[in-house]
């Protein structure tokens, strides 16, 4: 019952994002437009970004789960960015509303997590210490994280192929650069 509860209240937020600004939804909206008691609402979330935190990450997990990470995170990178890309008005929304800066955080930690997984197995090929790869993974993070940002501000445009292309690029040449430097220091 959980996930149908939480499933409806994200199904009314995206119906009036349709007609209205992410910053003019009220939970009273979102309860109202679904015919869920507004209490419910809180005993799911804390507040409207919860929710949103809530349908980014349950889209996201979904496409992990069905992965052989680290195996095919290039695959997921994509699968990811192209769903943003689908939801590209609701994306742009959250954009720019007063919630970007907790999504901004969402984002990275999104990033976080998925490097993490990737790069795990390049550590235990090499000579690193975690203290070092955690450096260079928060690094890859921020990156990641600021490079989606700003495809955001630009409405997403450019094609997610594009994107995911060049990011898996600069992980795949990077990251081992990086590993292979701390080794040899």
């Amino acid at each position: 019952m959980s996930n149908t509860t939480k499933s409806s209240l994200a199904a009314s937020l995206k119906k009036l994002l349709e007609y209205k600004t992410l910053d003019r939804i009220t939970i009273s909206d979102i309860t109202n437009n679904c015919g869920i008691n507004r209490q419910t609402f809180y005993y799911h979330f804390d507040d409207l970004a919860g929710l949103v935190e809530w349908m980014f990450n349950d889209k996201i997990s979904s496409i992990m789960r069905d992965l052989k990470l680290p195996d095919e995170w290039r695959k997921g990178l994509l699968m990811i960015l192209q769903v943003l890309q689908e939801n590209d008005s609701f994306v742009i929304q959250i954009y720019h509303s007063k919630i970007n800066d907790r999504m901004y955080r969402f984002m990275f930690e999104t990033c976080l997590s998925f490097i993490t997984e990737v790069s795990d197995a390049d550590m235990r090929k090499g000579n690193i210490s975690r203290y070092d790869l955690e450096i260079a993974i928060r690094f890859f993070s921020y990156a990641f994280a600021g490079v989606m940002g700003e495809w955001f501000a630009d409405d997403l445009r450019k094609p997610a192929e594009r994107v995911a292309q060049r990011l898996g690029d600069i992980m795949e040449t990077a990251l081992p650069a990086v590993i292979r430097y701390y080794e040899n220091s």
